[in-house]
């Protein structure tokens, strides 16, 4: 058996390490790369002027971190931090040093029922992502009475892909008996 593995780096060649230690052939062929965000440099100004930060992603948290640490600025105290989900605030929790509240199921519709998102009249939510993605969070807290902004902390880019040469060469490949 071989395995196509398409994630990003650096999850993509950690997939592929796990793999390959277990003994399964892997083909590694990313799809995206992720690059800085265009608001990665105002970081720091906008959380200076945030109540509630919504992480949406890993991606999104260590690009968010990366842009802080660039500038040797820190993620600040004040804050209440929520996450889509659990592994997204773990990340959240090691990175800013604070509890981190994420809903027991990872989506959206689920966020949007944590407390502090239920009435967030005036609130200023900051919402951590990359770019694109879905809009339901923006629109219903927008609809809550809250003050939402985006902010672009990594791009996902598409690389190129020639597929069908690289199909010829995975093709190719011997796979042990």
């Amino acid at each position: 058996m071989v395995v196509l593995v398409t994630r990003p780096s650096p999850d993509g060649e950690a997939l592929c390490d796990a793999l390959s230690s277990s003994g399964i052939q892997v083909i590694y062929q990313p799809l995206i790369q992720f690059t800085l965000g265009k608001d990665s440099p105002s970081l720091q100004a906008t959380l200076q002027e945030t109540d509630v930060v919504i992480a949406v992603s890993k991606p999104a948290v260590e690009w968010a971190n990366r842009a802080l640490h660039s500038k040797m600025q820190t993620w600040p105290d004040s804050i209440r931090y929520l996450a889509i989900g659990q592994k997204t605030a773990d990340k959240l929790s090691e990175v800013t040093a604070q509890k981190v509240h994420y809903p027991e199921v990872s989506d959206s519709e689920h966020l949007l029922q944590l407390p502090p998102l239920l009435k967030p009249i005036n609130t200023k939510v900051t919402i951590l992502r990359g770019n694109g993605g879905r809009e339901l969070i923006r629109e219903e807290l927008l609809k809550r009475g809250a003050r939402v902004e985006y902010c672009e902390v990594y791009q996902r880019q598409t690389l190129l892909f020639d597929g069908h040469s690289r199909v010829k060469s995975w093709k190719k490949i011997e796979l042990p008996i």
